[in-house]
């Protein structure tokens, strides 16, 4: 059976954590809870008919 991306994902998560299953599940929910802003700050900016700094840096 051919592994996937998400399988690699969490080999490397685990990897880096050096086991710890609860450390591993902290990360994850970290990096969710930016993404979420990040996303949220774009949204908002996008609503008001401004771009981001990372879409200005690509003019």
């Amino acid at each position: 059976m051919e592994r996937d991306t998400f399988d690699a994902a969490i080999d490397e998560i685990l990897a880096f954590t050096s086991g710890d299953i609860r450390l591993a599940l902290r990360a994850i929910l970290i990096e969710s809870v930016l993404l979420e802003e990040k996303l949220r700050q774009i949204h908002a900016a996008s609503a008001n008919g401004n771009s981001t700094e990372e879409d200005n840096s690509l003019h």
